[in-house]
């Protein structure tokens, strides 16, 4: 499947799911963005190699206090390291933890979603994004766990395929999973924003080179405990 722009979510319209993801390309620049995040932050993979978390211009036109206090929008900066010619690259990776799908009660378009599967119990859906050079065909998996999800062509003649599968989620990133959950706690308590039933967070991955999102839920018991602190 070929695409200029590729949205996914999984789960199911009238069931528990994720938000919408969306990936769009601009020449040979690639952008990520989660619909919770609106127009408030993406992830741009230039083709010039230099990558980056950020809060879009849009946010940063509407935020001049927190502009003037952060001097940058870009929340994090990587660069992937110079790829010998022919070769493919792993550059970005997204989670999505069975256990952070929930019913979303709020009126969307959801057309041009692609839906996913949900993973087992305790897996979560795994993608992995490489750009690699001009394909003829999609690419083979036969010998891997993943499945070709969608190639989408870049100006420069390269692909920017995408790759999904699906992962364990073990103790030990259970336990990561909920470290990041709690920091994004402290985060919004420290700047008193309220915990919504339905509200969703990412967390930022940095694993080596290749970088990447997982998505987070609340639960109903952070909503309880907000509730708690503020008797």
């Amino acid at each position: 499947m070929n695409a200029k722009e590729f949205r996914f979510c999984v789960g199911e319209a009238t069931g528990e799911r994720s938000t919408v993801w969306k990936i769009w390309v601009n020449r040979s620049d690639i952008y990520i963005l989660t619909r919770m995040m609106g127009s408030d932050a993406k992830i741009s993979l230039h083709a010039s190699g230099h990558f980056q978390f950020s809060m879009t211009s849009k946010w940063w036109a509407n935020h001049s206090e927190d502009a003037v206090q952060k001097k940058d929008r870009h929340i994090v900066h990587w660069k992937l390291p110079e790829i010998p010619n022919g070769q493919t690259a792993h550059v970005f990776r997204i989670i999505i933890p069975r256990s952070e799908l929930r019913e979303i009660n709020v009126e969307e378009n959801l057309k041009k979603v692609h839906w996913l599967p949900i993973a087992v119990h305790n897996h979560a859906t795994q993608l992995e994004c490489y750009f690699t050079q001009p394909l003829t065909q999609e690419p083979s998996t036969l010998n891997s766990p993943y499945q070709h999800l969608v190639s989408i062509p870049l100006v420069d003649g390269r692909l920017f395929v995408v790759f999904i599968q699906e992962v364990e989620i073990t103790k030990d990133k259970l336990l990561k999973l909920e470290n990041a959950r709690n920091e994004i706690l402290s985060i919004m308590s420290e700047k008193n924003i309220s915990i919504q039933p339905n509200q969703r967070a990412v967390g930022f991955l940095d694993i080596g080179d290749c970088k990447g999102l997982i998505e987070l839920a609340f639960l109903k018991r952070d909503c309880q405990r907000e509730d708690k602190e503020s008797l």
